[in-house]
């Protein structure tokens, strides 16, 4: 739950789900679905799920679902508007959709996180507002964290400074940023499979220290700032729920799994 203080300084932030990646991938191989919003985990489509939690959420303003025509209709408490081609324009879209009375920050989630929990998200926010001049937030969880709750999950990791770390699944930032650096986060967007990519846009010096497992959050951060022209800060979470998607058959068995079990 948010502290009183921070709550105060913050009514409420927006949220935009996005689900409107189509079902092209290795999950054919054991989904039919069209849209992989609509891949189902214990016989509910996992973008089901994260509305679900999404509504739970303390402080919460408008909430936009981007996705197809067939999600339309998914919950008459939200908003809903017509996906486009790719993951960025899908992005502005939903920002859009918020119109000119946005909250100050909106909270940006991905349809496939099916484990995605309460507790996680006011986590995340919780310590995203403790660092009011940043505009831009990004979850980090540690290897051994996923690990230790997930063991059988396959993550891509990158090591750093501090330890080894996967990326989360939200992201909470200023809307007018989306705007105003449009074409910077479309080029990340598409790197966003590779962190050696994505740090190669910092500098050689970056990338070497990258390689050698000696570059810092501080180092990052501050480069960013740089290149950006605003402060991004990266927030460690200890829950893995937000880093955990179903984009591959093994991830499906697992939730399908883990449902058993908990449901």
């Amino acid at each position: 739950m948010w502290r009183q203080s921070v709550a105060a300084k913050v009514t409420k932030f927006d949220v935009v789900i996005l689900a409107g990646a189509p079902n092209r991938g290795s999950l054919t191989e054991v989904s039919s679905a069209t849209w992989e919003a609509l891949v189902t985990v214990a016989s509910r489509p996992m973008v089901e799920y994260v509305i679900d939690t999404m509504l739970t959420l303390e402080n919460v303003g408008k909430v936009v679902l981007v996705g197809p025509e067939e999600l339309r209709e998914t919950s008459p408490s939200i908003s809903f508007t017509l996906c486009k081609d790719s993951l960025v324009d899908n992005l502005k879209a939903g920002i859009d959709a918020l119109g000119a009375d946005k909250s100050p920050y909106t909270l940006i989630v991905t349809s496939d996180i099916p484990l995605i929990s309460t507790e996680a998200v006011n986590d995340f926010i919780d310590q995203c507002l403790k660092h009011r001049d940043a505009k831009a937030f990004y979850p980090l969880v540690s290897r051994e964290v996923n690990e230790a709750s997930y063991p059988e999950v396959q993550r891509t990791y990158f090591p750093l400074k501090e330890g080894t770390f996967t990326g989360g699944n939200i992201m909470l930032l200023d809307p007018n940023v989306v705007e105003t650096h449009f074409e910077l986060i479309r080029q990340l967007t598409d790197l966003r499979k590779s962190p050696a990519k994505i740090v190669k846009l910092l500098g050689l010096r970056f990338l070497v220290k990258f390689i050698t497992k000696s570059l810092s959050i501080e180092e990052i951060e501050q480069r960013a700032e740089e290149i950006l022209g605003f402060k991004a800060k990266a927030i460690i979470s200890t829950y893995p729920e937000i880093g955990i998607d179903v984009d591959k058959p093994s991830d499906l068995y697992l939730m399908e799994n883990l449902f058993a079990e908990t449901h």
